[in-house]
Parts: structure tokens; C-alpha cells; sequence
């Protein structure tokens, strides 16, 4: 009887809900203020983090938190306090197989998903039910490529 009750016990006191977000040591960049998001789509897009934005039915899941000073080797953490669109409370974002990607939207000069100069980690598969909570750990390992200024005109 007591392994039930262990077990119920668990579902009522699921694990919190988190994302850890680690920032490279391999990029040659520095510190990075800006917009950082978590997206959970459920799609076959190789990059889904590049699909915020979106209105419309197929909108991924997205969290996101400003960061200040983000620097090569440090880790943020995203969990239900993000703010969250469409879904504005994870509690109730469905149990099932999401793709999770991050992403630093960090160009001051242009203000859009994939400026160049963002960061972003690889889309990893997870599966996310929040009766159970969990962490994902996710690493910020690639950049969008900056522009080449064009040349010089008389």
C-alpha cells in the first residue's frame, strides 16, 4: 500500500517546471543583453525557435525572459514565472512529445527573431508533461551569421 501512496503523493507534488539555459564557452562573443525565449513546438522544423511570432493555429509555445550581461559559461533558468504565449500558465499546455530550442535574440540594431548575431541552441526532442514537471537543460551553441556591410560606393 505504501508505493501507491508514494505514488500519489508524487502526482500532487509534481517537480517544478524548468528550463536551464547555458550560454557557450565556445562562441567568441561576450556578454549579451537581450530577449531570451524557450520554444516547445510540436513540428517537424528543424529550427522552430525561428517560428516566434506566429498567430496562428500552429503558433508554438513560447517563454521568455529579458537577460542582462549574458556571458560565455553562464546559465539562466526560464520556469512558469516567464512570460509564456499563447499559453499563458504551463499547468496547462498539453502532456506530450515537444521540440524544445533556445534562443538569444540579442541584435539591438534589428529587433526580429533570427537578426543576425542571435544565439541558439540545437532543438532537442523532450517530453513535457507538467503533472510530472522537469528540467531541461538547453545550450546556446550556435549564431546567427552577421552581415558583410556592402562595400563602399563613390
Amino acid at each position: 500500500m505504501a508505493p501507491v501512496i508514494a505514488l500519489v503523493a508524487a502526482a500532487a507534488n509534481p517537480a517544478p517546471i524548468r528550463f536551464e539555459v547555458e550560454f557557450s564557452k565556445g562562441l567568441s562573443v561576450g556578454p549579451k543583453d537581450g530577449r531570451l525565449f524557450i520554444v516547445l513546438a510540436q513540428t517537424t522544423n528543424a529550427d522552430p525557435c525561428f517560428t516566434i511570432g506566429r498567430t496562428d493555429a500552429k503558433a508554438p509555445e513560447a517563454l521568455a525572459r529579458d537577460v542582462n550581461r549574458f556571458a560565455p559559461g553562464a546559465v539562466t533558468v526560464l520556469d512558469p514565472t516567464a512570460f509564456a504565449y499563447p499559453t499563458t500558465n504551463l499547468s496547462t499546455l498539453p502532456a506530450g512529445e515537444y521540440v524544445a530550442q533556445a534562443l538569444l535574440d540579442c541584435n539591438p540594431d534589428e529587433r526580429f527573431i533570427g537578426a543576425p548575431g542571435s544565439l541558439y541552441s540545437k532543438a532537442q526532442k523532450i517530453h513535457f508533461d507538467p503533472a510530472l514537471g522537469g528540467t531541461w537543460r538547453l545550450e546556446l551553441t550556435q549564431q546567427v551569421p552577421l552581415r558583410t556591410p556592402p562595400k563602399e560606393t563613390e
